[in-house]
């Protein structure tokens, strides 16, 4: 949370992803594929939201813990 306050400070846009299987996600078991498909498809909203801008504006994608993967 401590990092999440931090980026915000520094006026970037957090958004965080519970994997399937984690923290307030669903009750199945995690999988490598499983993840992979969540993260594409987070950062396809987030591409499909900044419209034409999505040139313009640079997104980082940072994962620790299991996102590091």
């Amino acid at each position: 949370m401590v990092m999440y306050r931090l980026l915000q400070s520094l006026d970037y846009h957090v958004l965080t992803l519970d994997y399937r299987g984690y923290a307030d996600s669903t009750r199945i078991a995690p999988f490598e594929t499983g993840v992979v498909a969540d993260s594409t498809c987070l950062h396809k909203w987030i591409r499909s939201k900044l419209g034409n801008a999505k040139d313009k504006i640079p997104l980082m994608v940072w994962g620790h813990s299991l996102g590091t993967g």
